[in-house]
């Protein structure tokens, strides 16, 4: 996390490609709206971003507040011990999120798609009865509040496009009584990964409990998810 305040620059201009990104962790399924892109920072990208757009990412990230100075932000972050950090808009008004240091990925509209599909599918998951719904630091478990044999963990592949990281796919890692397995599916093949969501949720046999849940949920913190 980058505590250093920055000046306004009036000869910086963002490049001019307006794109979509994503946080890679807190909220995976979240995607967010970029006017344009700097040079990725470590791997990861770095949009720029409106001022509406900008408290709208911070509201949904865990941990952090923001205030406003006119038209400077000021973010908190709970765990950084530096204090908080101010970013200023640019010439045209927009704020360089590098600022930051936040882990976020360059996402396409079709990846898009399919990512606000999943993240509208889990919440309508969250309302059923008997599906216990845990949101990890970068995926999301689903766990069969009656058997605790019966778990399903979802999380974003990530692959390095153009020096910055994309989505490009997803992994599911599912445990049952027959044991644990893990398939990766790429991001656009939503009925892929819906058939796999489905088969989870509606067994076709039921099987003998097996105390399989807590280490599946330990495994999803793990590289990858």
């Amino acid at each position: 996390m980058s505590t250093t305040t920055t000046s306004p620059d009036p000869v910086r201009t963002p490049a001019p490609v307006a794109g979509l990104f994503s946080v890679d962790v807190d909220d995976p399924l979240a995607i967010f709206e970029a006017e344009g892109f700097d040079a990725p920072w470590n791997g990861w990208a770095t949009p720029v971003v409106t001022r509406e757009t900008l408290a709208e990412f911070i509201g949904r990230i865990e941990g952090h507040t923001l205030e406003w100075t006119g038209d400077v932000a000021r973010i908190t972050y709970d765990e950084d011990v530096d204090g908080p950090f101010d970013i200023h808009p640019d010439a045209n008004g927009l704020y360089p999120m590098a600022e930051g240091g936040w882990c976020l990925d360059r996402v396409d509209e079709e990846v898009a798609g399919a990512l606000r599909a999943v993240a509208e599918h889990v919440t309508c998951l969250e309302r059923e009865e008997g599906i216990a719904v845990v949101r990890r630091a970068s995926s999301v478990v689903l766990l069969d509040a009656e058997r605790t044999d019966r778990a399903l963990a979802l999380g974003p592949l990530h692959a390095v496009a153009s020096r910055a990281e994309t989505v490009v796919g997803w992994q599911v890692v599912t445990s049952d009584a027959r044991g644990q397995r893990t398939e990766q599916i790429a991001a656009t093949d939503v009925q892929r990964l819906w058939d796999v969501l489905d088969d989870w949720q509606h067994p076709a046999t039921p099987a003998d409990p097996l105390a399989a849940a807590p280490a599946l949920v330990e495994h999803v913190q793990g590289p990858g998810l």
